[in-house]
């Protein structure tokens, strides 16, 4: 449904714009980037921030700490498991589209290498901000502001280098 709303506003954007680019972006090159951003957040997902928050407010992150594991580790492999149809239906994605673009078979594994440093990159990232748990009475709240910084950083309403250049590189 998101994706198809923002489809047809950015097509009544163009339909009703003067131009016919607007960045740099035409219209098939907009709704391609739409398709493709709504995929990867998928793939990209806050429940592990809540799942945390959720073990430290019920007292069962203790039964975690006594077991001989990484917790790390294990909630790692949990959002992996969780989230695997997505990765791999956006791996094929990827690889076919790779696999058009670049003949090297070098280049391809430098990608896949990439995409698999990006999603363990965000892992840590929102593992972190899952650490504020400790501190936080509720971590509910977290979920509007993290989602909103999330479209609107992470370019899913639209690409970043529409905004004005000024704010663009402050952003970028």
């Amino acid at each position: 449904m998101q994706l198809a709303l923002s489809s047809f506003m950015w097509i009544a954007i163009y339909h009703y714009g003067a131009n016919e680019s607007i960045r740099g972006f035409t219209v098939a090159q907009m709704l391609v980037y739409l398709g493709v951003i709504n995929l990867l957040s998928l793939v990209f997902d806050f429940s592990p921030i809540f799942r945390l928050g959720n073990l430290i407010h019920n007292g069962q992150l203790t039964t975690y700490l006594i077991r001989p594991i990484n917790i790390f580790i294990q909630g790692l492999f949990q959002y992996i498991g969780n989230e695997a149809f997505y990765i791999f239906a956006f791996l094929c994605i990827s690889f076919y589209f790779v696999k058009s673009e670049y003949s090297s078979w070098a280049s391809i594994i430098l990608i896949f290498i990439f995409i698999v440093c990006t999603y363990l990159m965000f892992y840590t990232c929102i593992s972190c901000i899952a650490l504020t748990s400790f501190w936080l009475v509720q971590v509910w709240p977290l979920r509007p502001v993290l989602t909103a910084l999330f479209l609107l950083l992470g370019g899913q309403y639209f690409p970043l280098k529409v905004l004005p250049l000024e704010l663009y590189n402050v952003v970028r």
